[in-house]
């Protein structure tokens, strides 16, 4: 066997003790096995680092393990992309796992249609470790809207556009394989999170040749106690500027223009309902007021409580504020209970 991988898989791992094994066991079942699975201990305080130490060996598929400091998952992520050995790159969440042709299928595929991306299906599936029915109720509906969502989307095999590649593909990093030529000029944004919306997109249009497949290929988790569903300043803060990034280039290049602005529109409602600066001098939240400011119809979408919010904002900006405030506390309250 030729002693270079074809593919590189980047796992960035940071406290995921429970789940880590599954995730690299799956990697080390893969029916291609000319890979290097790179993990990237993120500073973990458990032993997810140990773990991910345990599996390092020079067989195929070939492990390795890299430990830095804590500097968050886009930091990991470029450490993975300059220390891979191979032309090809994948990611994988260390909570999640994949199918047994994940590396195979995609690679195959690139080579089939001449491609330098590739897209395939994945699985949404939840965390079974609940605290309580009413919190089990409202995960459940949350993974109800995921998996009717993604079964809406419209799954082929073959060469497709680069807004098909967006819209069913989503701008997430996890279900795609790249040529690493695609990261010449691209990295993920150090220090902030929600990087996937923040930088795949980017790669969509860096990309010559997309195709898809409508395998699914990966298995994903959806945790509540995950980053994306921490209600803090920062995440929601760095959501809206990803956001507002991606939508200025897709308007640009006219591409799902209406679909972004009502996404745009939500995740700036919610920065302003989560920020407690009031925009005493915060360009960032001068920018939410302007694209919440310039709603004249809210989304049918909308449920009751936002709608509520919009006009409270739109004419009493300090029962607004209150009312945030109100809200963030029982939010705060019921996340430590």
């Amino acid at each position: 066997m030729n002693d270079q991988p074809l593919i590189s898989v980047i796992v960035p791992v940071y406290n995921v003790e429970p789940y880590i094994r599954k995730c690299l066991n799956s990697l080390k079942r893969q029916t291609m096995k000319q890979i290097e699975v790179i993990c990237i201990d993120d500073g973990s305080t458990d032993n997810s680092g140990a773990i991910a130490e345990m599996y390092s060996s020079f067989e195929w598929p070939i492990f390795r393990c890299i430990h830095t400091q804590n500097h968050g998952l886009s930091a990991a992520r470029n450490v993975g992309i300059d220390a891979a050995q191979s032309d090809w790159l994948m990611f994988v969440d260390s909570d999640d796992w994949v199918e047994p042709e994940f590396c195979e299928k995609p690679y195959n595929t690139a080579m089939e249609f001449d491609a330098d991306l590739v897209v395939f299906d994945r699985r949404p599936v939840t965390d079974k470790r609940i605290k309580d029915n009413r919190s089990k109720r409202k995960q459940d509906d949350k993974y109800k809207k995921t998996i009717k969502k993604l079964s809406s989307n419209t799954w082929m095999k073959g060469v497709v556009s680069q807004e098909t590649a967006m819209k069913s593909g989503g701008n997430i990093a996890w279900n795609k394989l790249y040529h690493r030529s695609l990261f010449n000029t691209v990295r993920y944004p150090e220090g902030r999170v929600f990087e996937d919306v923040a930088t795949t997109y980017k790669l969509v249009f860096q990309a010559r040749r997309i195709a898809m497949i409508p395998d699914v290929l990966i298995n994903h988790i959806y945790r509540e106690s995950s980053i994306s569903n921490s209600l803090t300043e920062k995440n929601v803060k760095d959501n809206f500027i990803s956001m507002l990034e991606m939508y200025e280039f897709m308007r640009k290049k006219n591409c799902q223009v209406e679909e972004n602005r009502k996404l745009l529109w939500n995740i700036a409602m919610r920065y302003l309902m989560v920020d407690a600066s009031e925009g005493e001098g915060d360009i960032t939240v001068k920018k939410a007021e302007r694209i919440v400011g310039s709603i004249r119809k809210t989304p049918k979408e909308w449920p009751i409580k936002r709608r509520l919010m919009f006009w409270t904002w739109k004419f009493n900006k300090q029962l607004f504020h209150m009312l945030c405030r109100i809200w963030l506390h029982r939010k705060i309250m019921k996340d430590i209970h």
